[in-house]
């Protein structure tokens, strides 16, 4: 991979989705492989029109948070898979799991980890939007979450299915 600084002076992270290049096994930081491996986006692949499912796409740090809230019994995110442990990529996979389980093959899960920097396209969203880590886009267009939340994100995309008639 090319040095390319980022805001956080590290390399650009590697984005695979659906899987490797098939002259490398995905591993995560120190070589271990993530439970994010099988669904990272490719930045440097074109995402689906609209009448191909809507891409969910989840930027952020693998070993995070997975958001600013503590993780508690309260479940305010929706989610039980990932509970207690607050992780960003348990929270990921937790939320992809729940995501296919109501929408199936309509909205696809990708995820960007920002762990080996930060790619010139989320630069561009960080520079316009101001979003806040985890970042959440919906089809591309950012939406204000600011945590892995499943209720905040359906809602989201139940209003992008109904504007476009396919709700």
């Amino acid at each position: 991979m090319d040095e390319v600084p980022g805001p956080w002076g590290e390399r650009y992270a590697e984005i695979l989705w659906p899987g490797p290049p098939p002259d490398r096994k995905p591993e995560g930081p120190a070589g271990e492989h993530s439970p994010l491996d099988s669904f990272l986006h490719r930045g440097d692949e074109p995402f689906p029109a609209m009448a191909d499912p809507l891409i969910l796409e989840i930027i952020g740090f693998s070993r995070s948070e997975c958001g600013p809230f503590p993780c508690d019994p309260d479940r305010t995110c929706g989610l039980e898979e990932c509970f207690p442990s607050g992780s960003f990529a348990e929270a990921v996979e937790a939320l992809r799991h729940a995501i296919t389980a109501r929408y199936g093959d309509r909205v696809t899960v990708t995820v960007t980890l920002l762990d080996d920097g930060v790619p010139e396209r989320v630069k561009a969203i960080i520079e316009r939007s101001h979003p806040p880590i985890p970042i959440i886009l919906l089809s591309g267009r950012v939406t204000p979450v600011g945590r892995i939340s499943f209720s905040r994100i359906a809602g989201e995309i139940d209003a992008l299915l109904r504007s476009s008639g396919d709700a």
